[in-house]
């Protein structure tokens, strides 16, 4: 009994040892595009480059939707943040989020349906119901956009984050989604024969890594350094991290600014507390 005692005694101390260190550790956001096993194999690569040229430690956080990991870099439950461009956008200018990089992934928005469906052209969507990601994904916002703007009737339902739609595209379990470019090969491979484009989007989605507001000038600066010396795989999603300039930033926000107040609405509707808490009522 005194054995075991000791030993329950030594893998409790252990077991607040580990915990202690992962406290220790800054945490570094990334929103759910896609599953957490492949979220971290696009970002490892990324946390090595920071861990070895600026000392911190850092483990992964994201969210169980693109609004939900909002609310939480909106509540500063995050270290360092990457996050799309527009969700990134909008914090700077509703609470004033620190932007470092641009992190450049170059995809394309195609909307497409699977290929023994009926829809055979952008004219047919009259009516359709759309499947998107998220209520506030940008993807989904530029589709909507796109049949308002053409005077379609149409419906929508969410699935969840980008993969699932892909996936579920592929499966036939919906008719009609936007996906990114680099989530399924469309010109060449067995995916391809099961698809079909009816829109391509002009847009590139780069996006954002930032810092919340009470960040110091000497962690902004040092963070936009290491991150800017960045140099990707050849196989990664990110092509590059370049500094943030004023003038590019502005060109992103005539885009995406008329998208704030629909994206404002839509987190009052999914979390009526987090808008009382941001003084949205």
């Amino acid at each position: 009994m005194r054995r075991f005692r000791c030993r329950a005694v030594f893998i409790l101390g252990l077991l607040l040892a580990v915990n202690t260190l992962a406290d220790e550790r800054l945490r570094i956001g990334v929103s759910p595009w896609t599953s957490g096993q492949l979220l971290k194999a696009w970002m490892d690569p990324v946390v090595n480059h920071i861990e070895h040229h600026g000392g911190a430690r850092y483990h992964f956080a994201s969210g169980n939707s693109l609004h939900e990991y909002l609310i939480r870099v909106a509540r500063e439950e995050l270290d360092l943040i990457t996050i799309p461009m527009h969700m990134g956008l909008f914090l700077v200018e509703e609470l004033g989020f620190i932007p470092l990089v641009f992190i450049r992934a170059d995809v394309d928005v195609m909307l497409v349906t699977h290929s023994e469906s009926p829809y055979k052209t952008l004219a047919d969507l009259n009516g359709v119901q759309i499947t998107v990601a998220d209520p506030i994904s940008i993807t989904g916002l530029i589709t909507e956009t796109l049949l308002t703007d053409k005077g379609f009737e149409y419906s929508v339902n969410y699935l969840g984050h980008h993969w699932k739609l892909t996936d579920a595209l592929i499966k036939r379990q919906i008719q009609v989604a936007p996906i990114v470019g680099n989530h399924v090969g469309v010109n060449s491979g067995k995916l391809s024969k099961k698809l079909r484009v009816l829109h391509r989007f002009p847009h590139r989605l780069d996006g954002l890594m930032m810092l919340n507001p009470k960040a110091d000038a000497k962690t902004v600066k040092q963070l936009r350094e290491i991150l800017s010396s960045f140099s990707p795989a050849s196989y990664s999603m990110i092509k590059k991290m370049d500094e943030v300039t004023k003038s590019e930033l502005a060109q992103w926000q005539s885009w995406l600014a008329p998208f704030f107040p629909i994206m404002k609405q839509r987190m009052k509707a999914l979390d009526a507390d987090f808008a009382k808490e941001m003084g949205w009522e």
